[in-house]
């Protein structure tokens, strides 16, 4: 049977790590032989991934034609090393992706990385600016190795796939990845405290503002708090507000399980039905002119906690069914990459 190495940061934990481990469970679940390759390892840290995830560890990759190379968009640069295994990226998000080597010069310069720097999960082809920007990003990640035909990517959201075949990149699997297991389990409360969450990329007037228009709450930034303070402020708060443009938003799923009402931009991974299933109602486009929309949406859902967590429970059983679903979506991927390395009948 081939191996399926699956290369994972080793100095940081994430939601694209814990993705990257959930990976490697569901695919040793399912009968495959996976491990975890790190990459600048730290020892806390992977005894940390150890302990929550338990996943092998594949210290030598063996770049054997039947063996299968998974690396996250962040690790692209990795994969030119390796000519014989079949190669997968996991795209977990976009921005991140242009932001890392390799880079073409003069991008290799931050000074220039940022002349060039555009929103991806506010994309818009017919923008002639952010076409022209779109065509330099294209030219300075060209030895990436994305382009590569043989090559499969896995995203995490439709909304990634759309944007992949905007650079003419077509064998794309959608994999909706579930966040961890203690967001499923956990009882919900549905006696809330007078507390409002906002996001770590709504912009920051919002913030402001709400703090001024909600004096008698507590409006909390969430930014840079420990996984479990995080966990325990879902339970306890009314309304999570996330106007950052960005994808399928791990927040935003881990507060809609645990009960909270979620208010979200209609941008990147929120803007497709298919990736974030909720009523128009709790979508909006962040401008200035939204502004009373937004407060009056607001003042709506903290007055009425009750009717708006019944508004979002179809939405709170779709990440369960993801949840459900993904063993199964991992299987049927990997069956057909699988079949593209010599070792395929092993798998039968």
């Amino acid at each position: 049977m081939p191996r399926i190495y699956i290369f994972c940061p080793g100095d940081i934990i994430s939601g694209g790590v814990n993705s990257l481990q959930m990976l490697c469970k569901a695919l040793n679940n399912e009968g495959y032989q996976a491990g975890i390759c790190y990459i600048n390892q730290k020892k806390h840290v992977i005894e940390q991934l150890q302990l929550l995830f338990g996943n092998p560890i594949f210290e030598e990759p063996s770049d054997h034609p039947g063996n299968i190379f998974v690396f996250p968009e962040t690790m692209t640069e990795h994969s030119l090393n390796y000519k014989n295994a079949k190669i997968v990226i996991y795209w977990l998000s976009i921005h991140f992706f242009f932001k890392v080597p390799p880079h073409r010069i003069p991008f290799t310069f931050k000074i220039f990385q940022k002349l060039i720097s555009t929103n991806w999960y506010n994309y818009d082809a017919q923008n002639i600016v952010k076409k022209i920007k779109y065509k330099i990003h294209k030219w300075n990640k060209y030895k990436s190795g994305i382009w590569d035909p043989k090559i499969y990517h896995i995203v995490n959201s439709f909304y990634i796939e759309y944007f992949l075949k905007q650079f003419g990149i077509n064998r794309v699997h959608v994999l909706h990845n579930p966040v961890r297991d203690e967001f499923y389990n956990s009882t919900i409360n549905t006696e809330r405290s007078n507390i409002i969450l906002v996001g770590p990329r709504t912009p920051k007037y919002i913030f402001y503002l709400l703090k001024k228009r909600f004096s008698d709450y507590q409006v909390i930034r969430i930014k840079n708090f420990k996984p479990e303070a995080l966990f325990a402020l879902f339970q306890e708060s009314k309304l999570v507000v996330e106007l950052g443009a960005k994808n399928r938003d791990r927040i935003i799923r881990e507060a809609a399980l645990l009960g909270c009402i979620v208010l979200i931009s209609n941008y990147g991974g929120g803007s497709l039905y298919q990736d974030t299933p909720i009523p128009s109602f709790y979508k909006i486009k962040p401008s200035v002119l939204m502004l009373k929309e937004l407060i009056a949406k607001v003042d709506d859902i903290c007055a009425n906690y009750e009717k708006h967590y019944t508004n979002l429970s179809s939405y709170k059983d779709f990440l369960i069914q993801e949840k459900i679903n993904f063993p199964n979506n991992v299987k049927k991927i990997f069956f057909e990459i699988a079949k593209c390395t010599k070792l395929f009948f092993n798998f039968l």
